[in-house]
């Protein structure tokens, strides 16, 4: 099995449980209530998620195979204790979700970890590297015409979904000194404009 194979499976042992969703009913029939989520299973499934975050970004940063399966057999048991904590609990969806992207998230870099390594052209390493600062430009001008709270959670979200989209194209991507102080210095000015926008008025 795939080290990409064997954390996917470690991670559906936590997403097994119960959906936090009203069970069908028929058209005429009297609604239904939900079993509630209790407020110890919501804080935990906040914790798992929390945990796994935690799980993705070590697997990410793992530059050796000795590292992923230190990783992967962690993961493993801790998703066994995780499924035996919400066995037959209600959990909600979202949650669930989170879950699924973060494994397969981790997933992705063992499984990048793990294949051969081919040479990396420094052409191609440049292209990457100017293409991220070029979309942080973006985001900077972006946060910088906003003015309240709504349209800075907004350019925030968009950054963070654009990260995650591109996160295994960048990995390589290691950016020279002067690419290096660029990216600072758009992503100081993106903290800043997201600040004043944040600022109360």
């Amino acid at each position: 099995m795939s080290l990409r194979s064997t954390v996917l499976v470690a991670i559906l042992l936590l997403v097994g449980c119960k959906h936090h969703e009203a069970p069908a009913r028929d058209a005429g029939a009297a609604p239904v209530a939900a079993k509630p989520m209790s407020v110890d299973t919501a804080s935990a499934l906040a914790t798992a998620v929390t945990e796994m975050q935690g799980f993705r970004d070590r697997a990410c940063a793992c530059a050796d195979l000795t590292c992923a399966a230190a990783v992967k057999a962690e993961l493993q048991s801790w998703a066994k204790a995780q499924a035996a904590r919400f066995k037959g609990q209600p959990t909600a969806v979202t949650e669930q979700q989170q879950l699924g992207k973060l494994a397969a998230e981790a997933g992705a870099c063992l499984q990048q970890l793990a294949a051969p390594k081919a040479k990396v052209d420094p052409a191609h390493v440049d292209a990457l590297v100017t293409e991220a600062i070029v979309a942080m430009t973006g985001f900077r001008d972006q946060a910088c015409a906003c003015h309240d709270p709504t349209c800075a959670q907004a350019v925030g979200q968009a950054m963070l979904d654009w990260a995650s989209k591109n996160a295994m194209k960048l990995k390589d991507a290691v950016p020279g000194d002067q690419q290096r102080n660029a990216m600072q210095d758009v992503s100081d000015e993106v903290q800043a404009c997201l600040r004043t926008a944040n600022a109360p008025k």
